[in-house]
């Protein structure tokens, strides 16, 4: 594992701080308690007992309590992380959630602002680190591709209370780094450095303001090695319908289970439409089959889409067909 491979958070083992809970088991641990206390109550306890009733109360709180220490734990770990705790999780690193549109509050209805996700906020979290080398690492470019123009407009420094100093940042709406949705570097001759960038805009390709703008961040003398000349390219899309048959057995469900295999594949090419990710046929079939799908036979694409460090897949149509088969 080199330096720079950042950890699939999705591929962690689950965290021994977080409890499996069960709700039999808790009451069964307060029946133990109740009966090791009162001798001579009846072991078995009938449902219609008040004791039992009491009991009940008390594993339904337990269970709350221990679901709320679950919550609390995760709420601190990056893999689980999300909204405002994620937030303060990057904070850390001083890295912030992106404004990627301001919305409108004086439109009817007002439109609210959009801000950066938790999945795209968190894979910066992970590359923050290599921002802060000098030696120009590969993730150091990535990550400052993902932040360019991210220079603060204002910063305020508020004292709330004593001890406790806030720094308020704001950065630009139109910043040039709310238009870059991944990137990639790669030494591409001794002393170049060529980053592919794509932007969040339709099917990726980047404008060339936004180009020129990721170009001159990189380029800057505070940002890259003096010995790196850098380069900086647009992405090449590779163009790609789905078209899939859905076998499903006989009822009323159809409608449900095709809309439901419709999000669940629309889910699955958004989240591999990044540079360099696959789409693949097993890919296409596991997020398919979503429940009450027997088996999916996927037309279109005929293999795996397999894009170079150049280039993204982009889905331009998903067309599903649903076919009724014997029990």
């Amino acid at each position: 594992m080199s330096r720079f491979d950042v950890i699939d958070l999705a591929s962690l083992p689950k965290p021994e701080v977080i409890e499996e809970l069960s709700f039999e088991a808790i009451l069964e641990e307060l029946k133990v308690t109740f009966l090791n206390l009162n001798p001579t109550y009846e072991a078995d306890i009938l449902e219609s007992d008040p004791a039992m009733k009491l009991l009940e109360t008390a594993a339904f709180r337990e269970l709350h309590y221990r679901q709320r220490e679950n919550e609390k734990a995760r709420a601190v770990m990056l893999a689980f992380a999300s909204g405002n705790n994620l937030e303060h999780i990057a904070a850390n690193y001083s890295v912030a959630r992106r404004l990627l549109s301001p919305g409108n509050p004086d439109a009817v209805p007002p439109v609210p602002p959009v801000y950066e996700e938790d999945g795209p906020l968190k894979r910066r979290v992970q590359l923050s680190p290599e921002a802060m080398s000098v030696a120009g690492p590969r993730g150091g470019y990535i990550f400052n591709a993902l932040s360019a123009g991210e220079t603060p407009t204002d910063i305020q420094v508020e004292t709330p209370a004593p001890g406790i100093v806030t720094m308020v940042y704001a950065f630009s709406a139109d910043g040039i780094a709310a238009n870059v949705k991944d990137a990639d570097a790669f030494r591409s001759a001794p002393g170049d450095i060529t980053v592919i960038v794509m932007s969040r805009n339709g099917s990726g390709i980047p404008d060339a303001a936004t180009l020129a703008a990721v170009e001159a961040h990189l380029s800057d003398e505070t940002v890259r090695p003096l010995n790196d000349t850098v380069f900086v390219l647009p992405v090449d899309i590779i163009h790609y319908t789905i078209d899939a048959v859905l076998e499903i057995t006989d009822g009323p469900e159809g409608p449900v289970i095709l809309d439901a295999a419709r999000k669940a594949l629309q889910a699955y090419v958004e989240a591999q439409h990044r540079i360099g990710a696959r789409v693949t046929d097993s890919g296409l079939k596991a997020a398919a089959t979503v429940a009450g799908v027997e088996k999916v036979r996927i037309n279109t694409p005929a293999g795996d889409i397999v894009p170079t460090r150049y280039q993204a897949a982009w889905c331009t149509g998903i067309t599903l067909t649903v076919e009724v088969v014997d029990d």
